[in-house]
């Protein structure tokens, strides 16, 4: 594309970012990306884009990120919490005020079965890998959900049940 150039980047200096006692550690964004400018021969100029209404638009959602956001007092068992996260999305579809028009909503979780990643070494020295496990199933009553965000295998099961439920339900 005229105007775009590729940036090659050498990872020189980036190296003191890792712990002595070699776990990954996630690092300021900020001065990662500094560092990275600073072996750049040239930035990319990305082209402007404009939305035009007439496109139907994808609207990206993260699924962890939304949750908690929910009132809990607005859910006691597992399926009111997946019935009300897919009229959640639904709403989103359906809301004549998003300019442009939406005609895809994506709802996606993070990753739990990595052992060796960035995010499960942050979870681990948070100490937000373990916890009670609890059985999420649609009938089941939601213990208090706090406490059951503080466990990956929690989460991980939180997010296959919610899969799950918006594939079963949300059609029609």
């Amino acid at each position: 594309m005229p105007g775009t150039h590729q940036c090659i980047c050498q990872m020189r200096g980036l190296e003191n970012n890792v712990p002595d006692d070699g776990t990954m550690r996630k690092s300021n964004k900020a001065d990662l990306a500094k560092r990275l400018e600073e072996q750049c021969d040239e930035l990319p100029v990305l082209p402007q884009v404009s939305l035009v209404s007439s496109q139907p638009a994808a609207y990206l959602i993260d699924g962890m990120a939304m949750i908690p956001s929910l009132n809990d007092n607005h859910f006691k068992i597992f399926n009111d919490l997946g019935k009300l996260v897919l009229k959640r999305l639904v709403w989103i579809m359906d809301n004549k005020d998003m300019e442009p028009p939406v005609n895809v909503v994506t709802l996606v979780f993070d990753r739990y079965d990595k052992e060796h990643s960035i995010k499960s070494s942050e979870r681990h020295r948070r100490g937000t890998t373990e916890g009670l496990l609890y059985q999420i199933k649609g009938s089941r009553d939601v213990p208090n959900f706090r406490r059951v965000l503080k466990s990956s295998a929690n989460k991980a099961s939180l997010a296959a049940f919610l899969s799950e439920y918006i594939c079963e339900n949300g059609q029609g």
